[in-house]
């Protein structure tokens, strides 16, 4: 322990009388630790189990899978109650699904996502209320009193975290529900691994309550709708191979005394098997959630590889330095050696260097990743009036990733440099001074420094193809004005509202935000092309030569000025397409391609009819007149354009689910505003879905490419940055020990511009090396990606070609020049005074 306090004094005293080595080794080791350890927080966040679920190791869920699918399909209510009475190897069972639903309570309105459970679903997931109880068995009883567990959330927003909030009512669906407790704050529910937090949570047997239609029965006999997932908490001693034993041996059973594959599968061409091949797994296994498990492995595996690069090229530039450092000290370490020192007591003094080092840039780390968790764990809305949260924390398995990540320096930037330090020729450097009169041994300088350029220029490759392709899709010509347009909207019907109710309402609400300055148009519709979720259809011809899959907007007259939607033959809807009038239709210029191809199509009958929900009756045919043509516009996501769209009077064809948009002269934001408030004003009680201008509501269409840019783009930003200043600093220095050779070389006869060439060249070397290579493995990765992105991008792109390598190649120029230049005027006699 004396020998090791001494080696630490003594590294402490040499890093301070080299402050700007110790400042700038110390700030890229808490830079690329920093980075890690947030990243692997938000890694940890998204992969660990939901939050506030205890003891999810031995929780396991139980599916029913189809052909060649991933088992992530549930089971039929009559099915999970025959497995729940038949097994033995569980200590609870539970089914859940989620639903959107509008809610009132303590005169507020809003909608939100819930959970229907059964009865054992807080058991199973050992979650305890913090206020009141949470549901029990007695509650999911078809005919049970409805009661609901409402999340912290909800209690503070909406009860104001009132004491006595137990026995309060919130109404859903014209229905009241008893609130028997409250969940704890730290649990959100199972949706999505719970980040997009659950609202409300009442049982199964409350699905009568709930509006039909989402394909949720009790119904005993109906086996083909498997809408529940269902988990249980194993018992001891009994392990997954268990489970799956009893799964199947219960599945062959049902197979037998009930068999599957026909009804709504049949008709619907359902892939599900006419058997039961049930299968199991951990809960623990799964990331983030059922479905959304296959695209996060690879996506989080290519995002911690992109860290670990980073962090690498960190630990590079240290090394690079700390062999320079050992470089110039080459005579000290010589003589030390000839006096009978051993290299192990070298090594040691070399590496208390490297633990002071790691041990502030570790802690400094801490700071950065607070800060970078503070500006990660934001909402980031989702569409459809969700948001994503995500909530990374430092915790102990953080703590251990920041460790192991400055174990990993000091291996990379202290144990290697320290070895190669201590690797010195005696007689050779004794002949020499500590000035080093020879240019000192530096391939694994170069090798590192080619290395950084390599990795650097790959991440930056991704970055751009990211990047590029955002830049384009914020480019992408939808066919519409959503710069412009202001979008609130109201799920009337999840409220249980009349037609007639719903009209007032909507034309009470257009009439007065039509008259505010700067609207320009304002229109009600079932959804919107892009962003918001639009009902679909089947439009054909009389003669069924020819039909299409379209999208379905009814809507109110304005809804093309609104939209900025031009009509391209014909005309729009307008105040003659009332209710009791002929029906007509409105078609995109693909849909009427598709019916009619080049024939003239305005006064032309097509037979309309409605998609099918499961549980609803078959739609009728509905013969309607086309009076227009409208321009192509993007249909369910930005750039995607694979079916036509149905325009149809709102007065003619009702839909409790709306969009009110306005369109604005001017900032769209004021008018969102507008249109929440008198909606609020016409009636308080109506619950906002979402609101937004036209790019927030559209935006989420492309987020997970947004959010993945994003990160590329910081990623390979902050390895070229890391890049540069390594590339700089350990070739300024490189170039700075060569200054008595220099001093030969003039005194020979040399001229200053040949001595700067000379240098110019040494050094440029390993970078263009690094460079080479690193663009060679941009092509290939880029080829690589390019089927993962929805347009075609060109494999060379210019900031990956151009840029990055220009920027690395002027940074090594400058290392190498100044130095140089500095190193060429120096007179030979002084620099050959000591020789």
């Amino acid at each position: 322990m004396h020998d090791l306090a001494r080696d630490l004094t003594l590294g402490w005293r040499r890093l301070r009388a080299t402050p700007t080595f110790t400042l700038f080794s110390v700030m890229t080791l808490a830079l690329g630790i920093g980075v890690t350890s947030a990243i692997s927080s938000v890694v940890r966040a998204v992969i660990g189990p939901p939050p506030g679920v205890r003891d999810v190791e031995t929780i396991v869920n139980v599916y029913h899978t189809a052909a060649g699918s991933l088992p992530m399909i549930g089971l039929s209510w009559p099915d999970y109650q025959d497995f729940k009475s038949q097994q033995t190897v569980f200590e609870n069972v539970t089914a859940w699904t989620f639903f959107r639903q509008a809610f009132a309570a303590n005169g507020h309105a809003e909608t939100a996502f819930g959970e229907l459970v059964g009865g054992e679903y807080f058991d199973v997931l050992r979650v305890n209320a913090e206020v009141g109880r949470t549901l029990q068995a007695a509650d999911d009883r078809v005919g049970a009193p409805p009661v609901a567990v409402i999340s912290h959330q909800v209690w503070l927003r909406v009860f104001g975290g009132a004491p006595d909030i137990v026995g309060r009512v919130i109404k859903m669906n014209g229905h009241s529900f008893e609130i028997v407790g409250v969940a704890p704050s730290a649990f959100r529910g199972l949706f999505n691994n719970g980040f997009v937090p659950s609202a409300i949570w009442v049982p199964l047997a409350s699905v009568p309550l709930l509006p039909s239609g989402n394909g949720h029965t009790l119904d005993s006999n109906d086996r083909e709708r498997r809408w529940l997932l269902v988990k249980g908490r194993l018992k001891p001693g009994r392990s997954l191979s268990d489970v799956q034993a009893e799964a199947t041996g219960i599945a062959r059973q049902l197979d037998s005394a009930y068999p599957i594959g026909r009804g709504l599968a049949a008709q619907v061409r359902s892939p599900y098997r006419t058997s039961r091949p049930w299968t199991v797994r951990r809960a623990s296994d799964i990331i983030m959630g059922e479905f959304v498990d296959p695209i996060m492995r690879p996506l989080i595996a290519t995002l911690m590889t992109a860290v670990g690069l980073v962090l690498l090229i960190a630990c590079t530039n240290l090394a690079n330095l700390m062999l320079a450092r050992g470089a110039g000290r080459r005579h000290e370490i010589a003589v030390r050696l000839a006096l009978g020192a051993s290299r192990w007591r070298l090594v040691r003094e070399a590496l208390a260097e490297s633990v002071i080092l790691a041990a502030v840039g570790g802690l400094l780390s801490l700071l950065i990743t607070q800060a970078l968790i503070v500006a990660i764990g934001t909402d980031v809305a989702i569409g459809n009036g969700a948001a994503l949260h995500v909530e990374p924390v430092v915790d102990a398995v953080v703590l251990l990733a920041s460790a192991c990540a400055t174990l990993l320096a000091v291996l990379i930037a202290g144990l290697g440099p320290a070895l190669q330090s201590t690797r010195a020729d005696v007689r050779s450097a004794l002949a020499t001074d500590s000035a080093g009169g020879a240019l000192p041994r530096w391939r694994g300088r170069r090798a590192l420094i080619a290395t950084q350029a390599t990795v650097s220029l790959l991440l930056l490759a991704i970055a751009s193809l990211c990047v590029t392709q955002v830049r384009q899709d914020t480019r992408n010509d939808s066919g519409l004005d959503l710069e412009h347009l202001a979008v609130v909207e109201v799920d009337f019907g999840l409220q249980r509202y009349e037609p007639e109710r719903v009209r007032q309402i909507v034309d009470a609400v257009l009439d007065q935000v039509g008259r505010q300055p700067n609207v320009e148009a304002v229109a009600a519709s079932s959804g919107l092309p892009v962003g918001v979720y639009t009902p679909g259809g089947f439009v054909r011809t009389p003669d069924e030569a020819t039909g299409a899959y379209v999208d379905l907007l009814a809507s109110t007259p304005g809804i093309f000025h609104a939209l900025g939607v031009s009509i391209a033959r014909g005309r729009a809807l307008d105040g003659r397409d009332l209710a009791g009038a002929a029906p007509v239709i409105v078609v995109s210029e693909r849909l009427a391609r598709t019916l009619f191809s080049t024939v003239e199509v305005v006064g032309r009958p097509v037979i309309f009819k409605r998609r099918r929900w499961v549980g609803l009756p078959e739609p009728k045919d509905e013969r309607v007149t086309i009076v227009g043509v409208a321009a192509d516009t993007d249909t369910g996501s930005a750039r995607q354009r694979d079916h036509g769209t149905a325009y149809l009077p709102l007065a003619q064809h009702f839909e409790g689910r709306l969009v009110l948009s306005a369109r604005s002269s001017g900032d769209p934001v004021a008018l969102v505003s507008a249109l929440r408030k008198a909606l609020q004003a016409v009636d308080p009680e109506v619950a906002v879905s979402q609101a937004g201008t036209g790019l927030a509501v559209a935006g989420p269409s492309n987020l997970f490419l947004q959010v993945t840019a994003a990160l590329a783009s910081l990623l390979g930003s902050f390895a070229l940055l890391l890049a540069l200043a390594g590339l700089y600093g350990a070739l300024s220095h490189v170039v700075a020990r060569r200054t008595r050779e220099i001093g030969v070389r003039l005194a020979l006869g040399a001229s200053p511009r040949q001595i700067i060439r000379m240098v110019l060249v040494d050094g440029l070397r390993p970078v263009v090396y690094g460079v080479t290579m690193g663009l060679t493995l941009s092509l290939v990765a880029r080829m690589a990606l390019q089927p993962f992105f929805v347009r075609f991008m060109p494999v060379i792109d210019p900031f990956a070609a151009t840029i990055a390598p220009v920027s690395m190649i002027l940074a090594a120029l400058i290392a190498c020049y100044l130095p140089a230049s500095r190193a060429a005027r120096v007179e030979p006699n002084v620099a050959l005074r000591d020789l």
